[in-house]
């Protein structure tokens, strides 16, 4: 249906917008910008960040985290970057 369509492209925009401001480096495999994804899509439990580009050619996504923070960090660590955990 072209409206269930139009209303999942808009709801992934300003997905990818909410990320963009927060500052979240892109996938690290295709670029592309990521997506945060709300406790209101995971049934009221877990943050997490994956790459909002369909044609992604790499599984781009942090585990389930408790806090919005916690998942934006993770998504931001890179291998080879130094961090203290």
């Amino acid at each position: 249906d072209a409206r269930r369509m139009i209303e999942e492209k808009e709801r992934k925009d300003k997905k990818t917008m909410r990320a963009m401001k927060v500052e979240l480096k892109p996938c690290p495999f295709c670029g592309g910008h990521p997506e945060i994804v709300t406790p209101e899509e995971t049934d009221g439990q877990y943050w997490f960040i994956a790459c909002a580009n369909d044609n992604c050619w790499g599984i781009a996504g942090t585990e389930l985290c408790d806090t919005e923070t916690e998942a934006i960090d993770k998504w931001n660590r890179r291998d080879g970057e130094s961090h203290d955990d």
